[in-house]
């Protein structure tokens, strides 16, 4: 039978994650889940970003701080400050198979008033290209995703 966790860990360990000012729920909700294992294995390794993407067979990775990602179209992207957190959360959303985000939800992790996305990264090379509204790609209207890539791609007939 699996030990319990011990209580007095996760307050110390949620203690140390929101040491900082309190998070928005966005943030707090990806920081525990990525620390959502607490005394657990995980039940696979995570994917090192610098392999082959399994999806598409390319090379499909992101900086640490998402300033930057590269694109199976060989493409380096850049990003600013502001959309930084609009763009992890998207990957996170790709990594998890879920694809779509809610603008609202990039527009809040992002800290901008604008109510639009297309604001938010105007001005971008990825926009359009990496960065594209869910609808046309079999999601919900008001909805975001990281560009459908290999296979994927090929069904939305965006290869």
């Amino acid at each position: 039978m699996p030990q319990p966790k011990d209580p007095r860990r996760i307050v110390t360990t949620l203690s140390n994650l929101f040491a900082e000012d309190p998070p928005d729920a966005v943030t707090m909700h990806y920081r525990l889940k990525s620390k959502s294992s607490l005394n657990s294995a995980p039940s696979q390794p995570p994917r090192d970003p610098q392999s082959p993407d399994p999806e598409t067979n390319s090379k499909i990775t992101h900086s640490p701080d998402f300033s930057a990602i590269h694109w199976e179209d060989g493409q380096t992207y850049t990003f600013t400050p502001r959309q930084r957190p609009a763009v992890a959360l998207l990957w996170q959303a790709k990594e998890d198979c879920t694809h779509f985000v809610g603008s609202a939800s990039l527009l809040e992790a992002a800290e901008v008033n604008t109510t639009r996305m297309s604001d938010l990264f105007k001005g971008s090379a990825a926009w359009g290209k990496v960065i594209v509204q869910g609808v046309l790609h079999g999601g919900p209207a008001g909805t975001y995703r990281l560009a459908p890539t290999g296979s994927e791609a090929e069904r939305y007939g965006a290869a």
